[in-house]
């Protein structure tokens, strides 16, 4: 039998999770597309390297809340309904990464991703940050910061005995980073990853 609980909270996930709010904030500030300027990402590393570290913020903080509203009002408005808020915010993360509104191209799901995990495994979420924070500080390649951040989760929640729920949710968006940053997995191993860097004046150069 259809749980049209379930649909119901999957189309809410995925309809919060597709909100462009990288293409916005670019399209406000800048007035182009995105997704045809630096890594043709919607995501807040292409935000940085398009308009600056403040832009890029932004849409960091509001790729980040969208996926921690659908987890928390998920949990919040469905009580007792384990695993409930993780297929919302898994949905959530699959809208970023694949957002209708956009022909299917959104950003990689990195922070939502997190906004998603917060809420339901604080200390797991916040040492996988430093585990991104510390692969971007050697390598200065947010990609490797990105996976390695997200590959990272289900190790820490695993150590600190999170529910099962919550570790298959953790692989499954570590999966979706991984596939979304398949490009990048490349260029990395051939070398040609470009460093995470301010734009240059005048805009941001056209780069993989």
């Amino acid at each position: 039998m259809i749980s049209w609980t379930l649909v119901a909270c999957l189309a809410f996930g995925f309809a919060a999770g597709s909100v462009p709010t990288g293409h916005l904030v670019a399209g406000r500030l800048r007035g182009g597309d995105l997704r045809r300027l630096g890594s043709r990402s919607t995501g807040a590393a292409n935000v940085f390297r398009v308009l600056g570290p403040a832009p890029a913020l932004l849409t960091l903080a509001l790729d980040a809340a969208k996926g921690a509203a659908v987890a928390i009002l998920v949990r919040e408005l469905v009580p007792g309904r384990e695993g409930l808020p993780e297929a919302a915010g898994l949905a959530a993360v699959l809208g970023h990464v694949f957002p209708p509104w956009l022909r299917w191209r959104g950003g990689k799901g990195v922070a939502t991703s997190a906004g998603v995990l917060a809420p339901l495994a604080p200390a797991a979420v916040l040492l996988s940050l430093a585990s991104f924070g510390l692969v971007l500080g050697v390598w200065r390649r947010a990609s490797a910061g990105s996976i390695a951040g997200a590959l990272s989760f289900p190790i820490w929640a695993a150590l600190l005995g999170e529910s099962r729920s919550v570790l298959l949710a953790g692989s499954a968006t570590a999966a979706i980073v991984l596939f979304s940053h398949r490009e990048n997995v490349s260029r990395l191993l051939a070398g040609e990853e470009p460093a995470l860097r301010r734009p240059r004046r005048g805009g941001a150069e056209d780069e993989p």
